[in-house]
């Protein structure tokens, strides 16, 4: 049995989607950035380093049991086989249509009474301390916002850049809010009455504490 087949076969299966480079053992962490090809090829990532396609922010150590997945494909599971779900500050990072088939297959694959929760950016805040600012003479609460958005760098990714810009996959394609998250989990087909909010480490997610990592996010919990 390969190392990705040990990992969807553990029991009870909780998994972690968009991981990043680290994530708990007790978990199944799934990614397919490219930095992380990047870790596991290390002479083709000094290679590229050494003309310039990639900086020093890409050579990112990945842990060995991340396991590789590409998490806009049908998840390699069965109904109802998934104990648990966990994603933080991912599905803003991929297209909305894509985010929703995400969340129809975290349907598909919890068991009854499994929980999905969500740590997404709070867009909502950063809205509020726009407005507040006011006319904002300066523009900094204006350039603030922009950058907190992650939409766009501020020049023109060209030449190597280009490929550098699109490596690091850092960029927003959508901003969630609780409004929008709450009913994408309702069309996925969680019941409105199953998807609550909580705060920082609260919630009914199962070693919640050990996974959770970012408290300047939103948290929502759908239970299947």
């Amino acid at each position: 049995m390969s190392a990705r087949d040990r990992a969807f076969a553990q029991r009870p299966l909780k998994l972690n989607l968009g991981s990043g480079p680290h994530g708990p053992q007790s978990w199944v962490n799934l990614d397919r950035s490219p930095t992380m090809l990047l870790s596991r090829v290390p002479r083709a990532a000094r290679a590229l380093r050494r003309i310039g396609l990639i900086n020093d922010h890409h050579l990112v150590a990945w842990e060995p049991h991340i396991v590789r997945q590409d998490l806009t494909a049908r998840l390699p599971v069965e109904d109802g086989a998934v104990d648990a779900i966990y994603s933080s500050h991912f599905l803003e990072h991929i297209y909305i249509s894509e985010a929703d088939q995400i969340l129809r297959e975290c349907h598909r694959v919890l068991r009854p009474g499994g929980v999905l929760r969500l740590a997404l950016p709070d867009g909502e805040a950063w809205a509020r301390e726009l407005v507040e600012a006011g006319n904002d003479p300066s523009g900094e609460a204006g350039r603030r916002y922009h950058a907190r958005l992650g939409a766009h760098p501020d020049d023109r990714p060209t030449g190597k850049r280009a490929l550098t810009f699109k490596i690091g996959g850092h960029i927003h394609r959508w901003q969630p809010t609780r409004g929008l998250v709450r009913a994408m989990l309702v069309e996925a087909g969680f019941s409105a009455d199953a998807v609550t909010d909580h705060g920082y480490h609260e919630g009914a997610l199962p070693d919640l504490a050990e996974i959770e990592t970012r408290e300047e996010s939103f948290f929502i919990e759908a239970r299947r």
